[in-house]
């Protein structure tokens, strides 16, 4: 759905004469903020962060069907920030890993909420909660927390 809904997005923007500036706002302001809303609810499947990403990367050098084009940057420069020489674009695969992060926190720091009942319901098999902060091979959580626990920066 969210990947249809970018799509359809870029639909509408790939027929107008865009300059790589004004491409580089709409990916921040709508195509990343769809994106944050996903991540910020569910954990993305990888191929999904792969597809946000190649959606980005496609509409920001115009790489449009047959007619394809050379990246002027790699990747990871171009999610790098302003101050360090890149052009400020968020990678999906970060995004989804901090967004999954909080969540959990989230889950851990604020008891008494309806969904942090069915959570640990469902995922703690009643161990204590000094068990599901450890960052040990035998503790198996949600997949929010595995998605926390394998990212490395």
């Amino acid at each position: 759905m969210l990947l249809e809904k970018l799509e359809s997005c870029l639909s509408l923007w790939m027929h107008r004469t865009l300059n790589i500036a004004s491409r580089l706002v709409l990916i921040k302001a709508v195509l990343q903020a769809m994106s944050l809303y996903l991540f910020s609810i569910l954990v993305a499947p990888k191929w999904v962060i792969k597809r946000i990403k190649d959606l980005q990367c496609n509409f920001l050098w115009w790489d449009i069907g047959t007619n394809h084009k050379w990246a002027l940057v790699k990747w990871t420069i171009a999610c790098t920030p302003k101050e360090k020489g890149g052009i400020g674009m968020r990678d999906p695969s970060h995004s989804s890993a901090i967004t999954c992060t909080k969540i959990w926190w989230q889950w851990l720091s604020t008891p008494n909420k309806s969904w942090e009942a069915i959570w640990t319901a469902k995922y703690t098999n009643h161990r204590p909660q000094e068990e599901l902060i450890r960052f040990t091979p035998t503790v198996r959580g949600s997949l929010i927390w595995n998605a926390a626990k394998n990212t490395s920066y």
